[in-house]
């Protein structure tokens, strides 16, 4: 999968996302996780380790839950 920057943009303002979010551009970043639906979150821990993969749309509270978890608290 290779992201457009455009519509990458217009998700995001669309859906109100204001998080860290990844364009990948070459296809690169989806193959070495392993993406490939859209939507598809993918939670990395400080120190690189996938905390987890969540195929689908998310609920505010699974976010800050699985960034919790990916932060170590």
């Amino acid at each position: 999968m290779v992201d457009n920057l455009e519509n990458v943009l217009n998700e995001l303002n669309i859906n109100e996302i204001v998080f860290q979010n990844l364009l990948d551009t070459t296809g690169d970043t989806s193959i070495m996780y392993g993406a490939k639906s859209i939507p598809m979150s993918i939670f990395i821990s400080p120190e690189g380790i996938v905390t987890a993969n969540i195929i689908g749309p998310m609920e505010e509270s699974e976010i800050i839950k699985q960034l919790e978890t990916a932060n170590g608290h």
